[in-house]
């Protein structure tokens, strides 16, 4: 385990709309952090894929695999949403995390995402 300072950045539509500094933790391939709104993160990257999971007030599950559609859930006020994205990218360093992904309604676009996590 590994303690970390996390960088988390998140843009919709290409406009930044969450950013914030925190304490996390590090272990093997998982990222460990809360943010200033009290929701906890845990984010699991394998090779291609990244596992998002969220929980708090809202909680959301992510699955995301560059180049496929995937599925996720939001949880609310005791109803389940599900909702599919398209990753377009997926890119990881020693001490980053960008994931590019595109949520959709149907076949159509309907929200941009870029996700930027940086770690040390």
């Amino acid at each position: 385990m590994e303690n970390v300072k996390i960088h988390f950045s998140m843009a919709v539509d290409g406009a930044t709309g969450t950013v914030f500094e925190v304490d996390g933790k590090r272990i093997g391939s998982k990222l460990f952090f809360d943010d200033p709104e009290a929701y906890r993160y845990k984010i699991d990257v394998h090779g291609t894929s990244v596992k998002i999971e969220r929980t708090g007030i809202t909680s959301m599950k992510l699955l995301l695999r560059t180049d496929e559609l995937t599925r996720g859930t939001l949880l609310t006020d005791g109803f389940t949403l599900p909702f599919t994205v398209l990753t377009r990218q997926i890119t990881l360093t020693n001490t980053l995390l960008l994931v590019k992904y595109d949520m959709l309604d149907e076949d159509k676009i309907i929200s941009a995402h870029q996700m930027l996590i940086k770690w040390i």
